[in-house]
């Protein structure tokens, strides 16, 4: 979601100079080739997902990229970016992919099926957070919730190629639960007490690539 395509505007360069950016500035990229790829580790998705009988599906905007496997779920899901917040100093705060939505699914022990619905999809980078907007239980919504901190393996980079332009490539790994996520996780799916330290296993990797081709 770092991802930019660096070919702006004189006109929106003189805008993005002549105003207030203390609250940053929104570069919409929806119209570019800019995505992130969220991969799940097999680990987790069988020993956890599988064994907990939890499915993942993606909505919205976000799209599964590989055939459904470990316990019936696939292991990669695209998010298309759709737009990302610059400061003064031209460096990236927040990505976003709004539209973007996955629903976690669980049948409980008394035949109920309990969901945790996650759309909206932002990375705030200045405090390694993965956040979306949660909807789970009788109507219990949180927006911005901080799903996962995350570390950065491989940093923002820019390079050209012909003729496809200015293209961009980034990873997030070591993807883990907060503690607010957590408490949303057992809550929403009914989780077991057996199933805590589950929660605290690696939730993979973010790749964020981006072009200035049109999408």
């Amino acid at each position: 979601m770092k991802s930019i395509f660096i070919t702006l505007s004189v006109v929106g360069l003189t805008t993005f100079l002549s105003v207030n950016t203390q609250a940053g500035i929104p570069i919409p990229m929806s119209f570019t080739t800019s995505d992130s790829v969220h991969t799940f580790p097999d680990a987790l998705r069988k020993d956890f997902w599988e064994k907990l009988g939890i499915k993942a599906e993606a909505k919205g905007t976000a799209r599964p990229i590989d055939e459904p496997s470990i316990g019936g779920n696939s292991s990669k899901f695209n998010y298309p970016v759709t737009s990302i917040l610059i400061n003064h100093k031209m460096k990236i705060e927040l990505g976003r992919a709004n539209g973007t939505v996955m629903v976690y699914s669980r049948l409980g022990e008394n035949g109920k099926l309990n969901s945790l619905t996650l759309s909206n999809f932002s990375i705030d980078y200045k405090r390694h957070h993965v956040l979306a907007d949660a909807t789970y239980g009788d109507g219990k919504k949180q927006l911005k919730l901080p799903i996962f901190d995350f570390s950065i393996e491989t940093p923002l980079n820019f390079h050209y190629r012909f003729p496809i332009g200015i293209i961009s490539y980034e990873k997030l790994n070591r993807l883990y639960l907060t503690d607010q996520a957590k408490s949303v996780y057992q809550e929403a799916l009914d989780l077991p007490n057996t199933a805590i330290p589950l929660l605290s296993m690696d939730f993979g990797t973010l790749t964020q690539s981006g072009s200035s081709k049109i999408r």
